[in-house]
């Protein structure tokens, strides 16, 4: 059953979805696409073809995309374990995505996954998991 919020809840939902934005976005670096491909050494193609792979994901910010550092090793290349949370969560928006890595997870030991994907991306991977399977079951 779909839950249409009438037009003096709409304004409120507002509020709070750009509320959960500047939460997630205020969580770590963001980087443009220009930015992106210059610390990569990478031309922008290579930066579209990451993200339409699923190695990559980004969230919409004032009109353009943003990408998250955490998504990048030191060598400005996307983290391998990323591709593998992406496929875990497919059919997520870029956002809850976004706020999934920024969350601190109990499964995580209270760390939020983010910190974890560069040096533990198969506990990080089981992470999204067991959250898939949360969700599942609750639903």
């Amino acid at each position: 059953m779909a839950v249409n919020p009438d037009s003096a809840t709409q304004p409120r939902i507002a509020v709070l979805d750009a509320k959960a934005v500047r939460w997630i976005l205020e969580g770590c670096n963001w980087l443009t696409a220009t930015e992106v491909a210059e610390r990569a050494g990478v031309h922008q193609t290579q930066l579209q073809q990451w993200l339409s792979d699923g190695t990559i994901f980004a969230v919409e910010w004032d009109g353009e995309a943003r990408f998250a550092s955490y998504l990048f090793g030191p060598d400005r290349h996307p983290v391998a374990g990323i591709a593998t949370v992406l496929q875990i969560l497919e059919g997520s928006s870029a956002r809850s995505v976004a706020a999934w890595f920024e969350s601190a997870s109990s499964y995580l030991g209270g760390r939020r996954p983010r910190q974890l994907i560069a040096t533990s991306p198969e506990l990080v991977a089981d992470a999204a998991r067991d959250t898939v399977e949360a969700e599942q079951f609750a639903g």
